[in-house]
């Protein structure tokens, strides 16, 4: 339906709307001019009526009485009014002045005309003449605010999504989105930041700059210049050991089925005691893997015992009196969760000791995620429990005017988060700022099913990058996108051609309310 042309009736009511507020504006345009000239020559008030007024603007603009201005107006009028270089100097002047003035409200008000206004009124001015694609100042900030994520060039100018907004880009591999996307968002960027990535180009191209701004953090545990982190920090308490328990069980990559969220529960039961044991004790996690590999509850049991832990210790003998089959799948799926301790590389001492809380309360310090890609389904569970504990961190501690801002590059591997969508819901509120790439939207449908639509709507700037060829994108693009009048019809602004073709540095730009748009992403180097 808001495709459809409007009612024969309606024209008319907007034509009469129009007409009859052009005579009123041109007649008061009349009556201003001669106003503002007699109040700066003699500093009183115009003995003129609006119909003289008009009369008289007419007998002026017939060059009649250009020479001399004044003599176009009536007696009373005339006798106000200074000489004639005088008349058109101060004329000049406000008509310069005037025109500054148009010019500001034209680019605030036109925005508004050109956007499409659901329940619109005939003679209501705002929606009253959509354009189907964005101009810069359609996408413009405001100069005094806040800046959030730059958003590329558009006609030449540079653009930006409101403070406020995450962002999600979709794009297929090669891209570009690393250069045009994930560095320039860093570079920006003052506060502290995180960074997901399979490589180390990020690093390598931002390690001057964010280093001037704080310390550089590497969590890469096949690489020697990694710092340390363990899943049993904090976990001394009970509560903190639930969470981390669960955030290490969710990243697991068994797939979104009843019986596999079953079992990640379970395996989150199993870790959180052991976890809590291990912090109590200062043990390591291959202490941890070793009591799941043996499935030895008397260790741990005594240890939780011994700090009074008996909430701890209830869930672990509820977990140890099951079934053998059972038991035995659920100590296999908590073993699963821990296998990257297995590797000897992983569970190495390191020189630099990183923690959630310190992180957090840094000026600006950035903490780099890398996972190569034969890595990634093996440390994910230790990824996305680290970065769900910074967030935590953030919410907890208040980061103040300070911004956190997260850059998941690979998003659906390298740090699949399963809290994904309600941190966007409320990461905004605490200073959290997310951009999340992924590959497709079918990509971002498998890891979090019906959280996707959440995921979409809580990212309200919108990247779309291409050749976009998969169905599940280019549906959600045309659909979102709307239509267009085309010689006298209405076609989609997007077609799948287009949509195919869109590659090099153009990308589809969609920011909160206003129109979408073309934009230029250029490589961070240039």
């Amino acid at each position: 339906m808001t495709g459809d042309r409007e009612q024969p009736g309606e024209d008319f009511a907007q034509g009469a709307v129009w007409l009859v507020g052009g005579l009123l504006v041109a007649a008061a345009y009349c009556w201003i001019v001669p106003a503002v000239v007699v109040l700066v020559h003699a500093q009183e008030a115009v003995r003129l009526s609006l119909p003289d007024a008009a009369a008289s603007f007419g007998r002026l603009a017939s060059r009649a009485s250009l020479g001399d201005p004044a003599s176009a107006y009536p007696g009373a009028a005339r006798a106000q009014m200074p000489t004639a270089a005088a008349w058109w100097s101060i004329a000049g002047v406000l008509h310069v002045a005037a025109g500054w003035i148009v010019l500001a409200l034209v680019r605030r008000v036109e925005p508004v005309i050109a956007r499409e206004r659901l329940g619109r009124r005939p003679y209501d001015w705002r929606g009253a003449r959509p354009r189907p694609w964005a101009r810069p100042r359609d996408l413009r900030r405001r100069r005094r605010a806040p800046a959030g994520f730059s958003l590329g060039r558009v006609d030449g100018r540079t653009v930006a999504a409101d403070e406020e907004s995450h962002v999600v880009v979709i794009a297929p591999t090669r891209a570009g989105k690393t250069t045009r996307c994930i560095v320039p968002w860093l570079l920006e960027h003052r506060g502290p930041a995180i960074v997901t990535s399979t490589k180390r180009d990020v690093l390598d191209a931002s390690h001057a700059s964010r280093s001037q701004t704080g310390r550089i953090w590497i969590f890469d545990p096949f690489s020697e210049d990694t710092c340390a982190w363990s899943p049993t920090f904090g976990c001394e308490d009970w509560s903190s050991a639930l969470r981390q328990a669960q955030w290490l069980a969710d990243a697991s990559s068994d797939g979104d089925s009843e019986i596999a969220r079953y079992w990640r529960g379970e395996a989150a039961k199993l870790l959180a005691p052991l976890l809590h044991a291990a912090a109590l004790e200062g043990s390591a996690m291959t202490e941890v893997l070793h009591w799941l590999d043996a499935q030895d509850v008397k260790k741990p049991t005594t240890i939780l015992a011994g700090q009074g832990a008996s909430a701890a210790v209830r869930q672990l003998h509820a977990v140890a009196s099951l079934d053998p089959r059972n038991r035995g799948t659920t100590y296999m799926s908590a073993g699963s969760v821990l296998s990257a301790y297995r590797y000897p590389e992983v569970s190495r001492p390191a020189d630099s000791v990183l923690t959630a809380e310190r992180f957090v309360l840094s000026a600006g310090d950035t903490l780099f995620l890398v996972a190569a890609e034969r890595h990634q389904r093996l440390l994910a569970p230790l990824m996305a429990s680290l970065l769900s504990s910074i967030i935590h961190a953030a919410v907890e501690l208040s980061l103040g005017e300070r911004r956190l801002r997260i850059l998941l590059d690979e998003a659906a591997n390298i740090a699949p988060l399963a809290e994904l969508p309600r941190m966007l819901s409320q990461g905004a509120g605490h200073g959290i700022r997310i951009a999340t790439v992924w590959q497709s939207l079918a990509q971002m449908r498998e890891r979090h099913g019906h959280g996707t639509e959440t995921i979409l709507a809580n990212s309200t700037a919108k990247i779309f990058m291409g050749s976009i060829t998969d169905e599940a994108t280019r549906s959600y693009l045309q659909s979102l996108l709307g239509t267009e009048e085309r010689d006298d019809e209405r076609v989609t602004k997007a077609t799948s051609a287009a949509l195919q073709q869109l590659t090099g540095d153009r990308a589809l730009i969609l920011s909160g309310p206003r129109l979408p748009a073309i934009a230029a992403l250029r490589p961070h180097w240039k």
